[in-house]
């Protein structure tokens, strides 16, 4: 008996970790269409530490609770979310040119609000940026 109980516990839980798996691809992979104007979007801001800095204040504010402290989609607010929010130091994320970010901060999507109602077009910038340097070290030095 205790058998039979240890391998229905070990079946759920396996149950349970993948479908928390597909829930972090499906919030990963979420059909949001990006209009192909955005692939040549330039920032008009020159990128540096003060830009970025900028877009980290601006994170822990509006981004921070379901996104997370790390950025990896596991804010406070994330458990309530569905699809979860995007872990934004994952390739998905940071693959993404400059401007398809701005597009996804400024426009929203689902449960993700539109920040262009209440940020400015510099500190979306400074957002996406940050966001950018979570993985990218050289990031400065690129630009």
């Amino acid at each position: 008996m205790k058998l039979l109980t240890a391998s229905i516990i070990t079946t759920v839980t396996m149950m349970v970790l993948l479908l928390a798996g597909i829930q972090t691809v499906k919030a990963q992979s979420s059909n949001w269409t990006i209009p192909s104007y955005t692939d040549t979007l330039q920032i008009p801001y020159p990128i540096d530490k003060d830009l970025i800095a900028d877009g980290h204040k601006i994170y822990n504010s509006n981004c921070q609770t379901c996104h997370g402290n790390k950025a990896k989609g596991k804010g406070p607010a994330a458990v309530a979310l569905n699809p979860k929010p995007a872990n934004l130091t994952q390739k998905v994320v940071q693959n993404q040119k400059l401007g398809n970010l701005y597009y996804r901060v400024s426009n929203g999507h689902l449960d993700m609000p539109a920040w262009k109602s209440s940020l400015s077009s510099k500190q979306i910038w400074s957002v996406v940026v940050y966001i950018k340097s979570l993985t990218n070290k050289d990031l400065l030095a690129n630009k």
